[in-house]
């Protein structure tokens, strides 16, 4: 087997796995910070986490195949563990910024849920 072959075997892999094992603790753990973000209303939370795992899964399975192909030739082990590293770094970058993005996007939910039900205990004391 050529090592373009073994780089590809070992990338699929190595890029699955990590993103299973990512998906399953961010699922795992996230539902609770989605609790909070949407309050009394536990089943949204547990949908937007389901549809959170799966769009997640979607697009860095996507970014995984698009980003499969080696241009050029992998002359040693070296080369193909440098290649490697570097698609694998990338995947992780693009893990932690679709975190990051999400986080930003729920803690803004949150803020807007807490504003809100604020305002509504300060019209409530207003009309006593």
């Amino acid at each position: 087997m050529d090592l373009i072959i073994a780089s590809y075997c070992i990338y699929l892999l190595l890029g699955i796995s990590l993103t299973l094992a990512v998906g399953r603790i961010l699922f795992n753990r996230g539902v609770v910070y989605l609790q909070d973000v949407f309050g009394a209303n536990q089943e949204l939370a547990s949908a937007t986490n389901q549809l959170l795992r799966v769009g997640f899964y979607l697009v860095l399975g996507g970014y995984i195949l698009l980003t499969l192909k080696i241009s050029g030739e992998l002359a040693n082990v070296r080369e193909l563990l440098e290649v490697l590293s570097g698609k694998l770094g990338t995947i992780l970058l693009a893990v932690g910024i679709l975190h990051l993005f999400n986080l930003l996007i729920l803690s803004t939910i949150r803020k807007n849920r807490v504003a809100e039900a604020q305002a509504e205990r300060a019209w409530a004391e207003r009309k006593k």
